[in-house]
């Protein structure tokens, strides 16, 4: 990755859509068109393969952002469909390629989807005009490289209810106080905050481990961020009472939006009886196998 700063640039490219989009009234269809516009759709693939060539770490900072809108358009679906047809080997189409298992894919996309078998993923890509072209990736590849761009929705989904929490406990009085300055509702804003952190701090490593470890990954990000979610979306409502449920208030939207995507690609079941796989069979160098991959995700 460059000195510059990709991320944060592909993060406020998300913000201006959002912005010029007007959020209260999202328009699916006008949201996925900008996002071609923009080339997300082609953002991890190679460049040698027509690609933007940009690597994991450059993603976090967009799909958080297009968290904290709770959006309809299948973002991670498309840069994760980008992704695997690179590492499939698919000869990149001229339209985008969206990983069925989340959103609706859109109109005029490209179909790809994944099947477990034994001993990998057998990917089939369809065209709009219905044929189909398979290949195979390292098993479980598929699944995991949604769960992590997943869980960086949720993370940012989070973010965005506490910021909301602590500006409507800020500024709504009762009894002649601010909200914020009822113990209770202090409680509510702390364990919403240590969900959203715990989350975001979660999505970091995932993404730092998903290209030399999808599995390990997939359980520390999504596992995390989606036991995030029954938490911190109970906290963001109690504090707001009724209007968090209000058709104008935009928390309802995040709330909805993070219980859809906390079962994209697996909940935190899921994720926990996978991590439980990994490590039960090794109790007797259980030590050393935690330290192993304590370095793996230290490394620089």
């Amino acid at each position: 990755m460059s000195e510059l700063d990709i991320g944060g640039l592909l993060a406020d490219q998300i913000r201006r859509l959002m912005e010029e989009a007007a959020p209260d009234r999202q328009d699916c269809d006008a949201l996925w068109s900008r996002l071609m516009e923009l080339g997300f759709d082609r953002a991890l693939i190679r460049e040698s393969s027509g690609g933007q060539g940009l690597e994991w770490s450059d993603l976090v900072a967009p799909l958080v952002a297009w968290g904290g809108y709770a959006a309809p358009a299948p973002l991670a679906e498309a840069l994760v469909g980008g992704w695997l047809l690179d590492q499939a080997g698919f000869s990149a189409p001229d339209a985008p390629v969206v990983l069925a298992g989340g959103d609706t894919v859109p109109q005029g996309a490209w179909a790809l989807t994944s099947r477990r078998l034994d001993d990998a993923d057998l990917l089939s890509l369809t065209a709009p005009s219905g044929g189909t072209e398979q290949r195979t990736v390292a098993p479980g590849l598929a699944e995991a490289a949604l769960a992590v761009a997943t869980a960086a929705q949720i993370a940012g989904a989070l973010q965005r209810s506490l910021e909301l929490s602590v500006d409507h406990a800020s500024t709504r009085t009762q009894f002649g106080r601010p909200l914020g300055k009822f113990q209770a509702v202090q409680r509510l804003a702390a364990e919403l905050g240590l969900e959203a952190t715990a989350a975001r701090a979660a999505v970091d490593l995932g993404f730092h481990l998903l290209p030399r470890d999808p599995t390990l990954a997939a359980c520390i990000a999504k596992g995390r961020t989606s036991l995030a979610v029954r938490v911190g979306t109970a906290c963001a409502h109690q504090i707001h009472g009724a209007i968090g449920v209000t058709e104008e208030y935009p928390l309802h939207r995040l709330t909805m939006a993070m219980w859809r995507w906390r079962d994209v690609a697996g909940g935190e079941a899921a994720w926990g009886d996978a991590l439980a796989r990994r490590y039960l069979p090794t109790a007797g160098r259980l030590w050393p196998t935690l330290v192993a991959d304590w370095d793996l995700g230290a490394a620089a």
